[in-house]
């Protein structure tokens, strides 16, 4: 995994990728061709949605159950590994460097696909170590058939090493370091005390569902906990206020099932504690 990933930095370079693509249809087509773009709200548009869902898949491992992966990898895929990287008119017109923060999100999501999802697949060792978050060299010291239990390899028709996909998951699975993706039901079921929240977003749509699900008003519980403008904020990954422990314990006691309040108010503080700490490694690295 790349050092220091944080879904904040993945957001800014979306919108350095995002503001160069408005400005090369822009340059192409004129100004009333990208002007609606320019109005609307990033954060809303399909590819943010998809990166957030993709980043949670790849760094935290948990994938929404009904999410339409297969398409929106399409999509990404021919965007983010074939146009972002050979545009030179994108190059041109960004803002400042893109690290590839994006495309290696979306690299790693198709590959974590084809463990999840294709029987029949198999795997470089490269992809192995992005998968158990290892070196490459690692990895190939794993293949050692000497050891009491190595990665199990064989030689492609091209003459390279590969890894079938029953002897991945049997390896990565015997790894600290590799997380089974786990699948999150319609309802936004999760183990909070495992999982918890990626970003403030996601704490946001949390709420949203608890407060739908127990058929509580959302605007009186957050009015009660006094926490209106905090929430308004989340949605845009922002932090209003430092996290106050008494106003969670309103907002959960008021749409919390009584067993998960506590997991809860945990997995909302060390969110917050994440997202505090991405914001102050972002200004000391400007």
């Amino acid at each position: 995994m790349k050092a220091d990933l944080n879904f904040q930095a993945v957001s800014n370079e979306l919108n350095v990728i995002l503001n160069a693509d408005i400005n090369r249809m822009e340059a192409i087509y004129g100004v009333d061709a990208a002007a609606h773009l320019e109005q609307l709200a990033k954060d809303d548009m399909p590819v943010m949605q998809h990166m957030r869902v993709l980043y949670e898949y790849v760094v935290e491992a948990r994938l929404p159950r009904n999410y339409p992966l297969d398409d929106a990898l399409h999509d990404l895929t021919d965007f983010f590994l074939e146009l972002v990287p050979n545009s030179p008119m994108i190059d041109l017109y960004r803002s400042e460097p893109i690290e590839g923060l994006c495309a290696w999100i979306v690299d790693t999501a198709v590959v974590r696909w084809g463990l999840d999802f294709e029987e029949k697949n198999s795997f470089s060792i490269k992809q192995i170590a992005t998968l158990a978050n290892m070196d490459e060299r690692s990895v190939r010291n794993a293949a050692n058939p000497k050891l009491a239990d190595p990665l199990v390899t064989f030689r492609d028709t091209d003459g390279s090493t590969k890894v079938t996909r029953e002897d991945a998951i049997r390896w990565l699975e015997g790894r600290r370091s590799y997380k089974k993706t786990t699948f999150i039901d319609d309802a936004g079921e999760r183990d909070l005390a495992k999982d918890g929240f990626t970003d403030l977003k996601d704490l946001a749509l949390f709420i949203k569902q608890q407060a739908s699900k127990s058929a509580k008003s959302l605007d009186l519980s957050l009015q009660q906990a006094s926490l209106q403008n905090e929430y308004t904020a989340w949605f845009g990954n922002k932090v209003h206020a430092v996290f106050d422990v008494d106003q969670f314990k309103l907002l959960a006691t008021a749409i919390i099932a009584p067993e998960q309040q506590r997991n809860f108010i945990l997995a909302a503080c060390r969110v917050f504690q994440k997202t505090e700490l991405a914001l102050l490694e972002q200004k000391l690295h400007s």
